[in-house]
């Protein structure tokens, strides 16, 4: 299985995107949407859509992880786990460890209360963010399954999302329906930006930051379709 869009839109709506190389709260090298790795603390600055080639080439990685236990798993449940190893690493998928353990007994159901066990830093803090991210992991891999794109857009970006991604599915488009795409790509655009000029502090934005109305989540969701 790979991740969803869905998927890749909850890991880059927690994980954040930071331009330059920056230490975590572990003093792990980071760049972009949670990337680590060798030569991350000699990168310059990249821009996001360089930060979401990163992002995919690491999201397979946790894939590579969750595919190797064998599972059966809805998508839901494969995005939900996917984010999961990608903050925490492969090593919690271990039979010894929770999730790990969880995963492997009759019909999975302590999944979401092992991942909730993982929201302190490396200096044993309990972080909100993290909190947030196993809670919304959590009921990730408990949702039924859909084919909708994320639940947080509003009912106008869900209605423009999910046409989007069906006129860029046909394997043959008419004219018509590329510029369609085009309109669509740049209404989606004009309210990326507008979500962003909006969560700015005043007097350039509200002042009621990227938590208010699911706006990071809307953003990147947004972005990943019209980087």
């Amino acid at each position: 299985m790979i991740t969803s869009k869905a998927g890749i839109e909850l890991i880059a709506g927690y994980e954040g995107f930071v331009d330059h190389p920056y230490r975590d709260t572990g003093g792990v090298w980071t760049i972009g949407y949670g990337h680590t790795g060798p030569g991350v603390s000699a990168m310059g600055t990249i821009t996001r859509a360089s930060g979401l080639q990163l992002l995919a080439g690491d999201v397979r990685d946790a894939e590579h992880a969750v595919n190797a236990l064998g599972l059966h798993l809805t998508q839901s449940q494969f995005d939900a786990i996917v984010s999961f190893v990608f903050n925490c690493g492969p090593g919690t998928l271990d039979p010894s460890r929770s999730l790990g353990g969880a995963l492997r007994r009759p019909g999975m159901a302590g999944v979401p209360a092992a991942m909730a066990l993982y929201t302190r830093d490396a200096h044993g803090q309990v972080l909100l963010g993290l909190v947030r991210r196993r809670a919304a992991e959590g009921a990730l891999f408990e949702e039924a399954p859909s084919n909708l794109p994320a639940s947080w857009l509003t009912p106008k970006e869900l209605r423009r999302c999910r046409e989007l991604d069906e006129l860029r599915e046909l394997a043959r488009r008419t004219r018509a329906q590329e510029r369609r795409i085009g309109i669509l790509v740049r209404r989606l655009t004009a309210q990326r930006k507008l979500i962003w000029q909006k969560a700015q502090p005043k007097p350039r934005g509200d002042g009621r930051g990227w938590d208010y109305g699911s706006r990071r989540q809307r953003y990147h969701s947004l972005l990943v379709r019209t980087a």
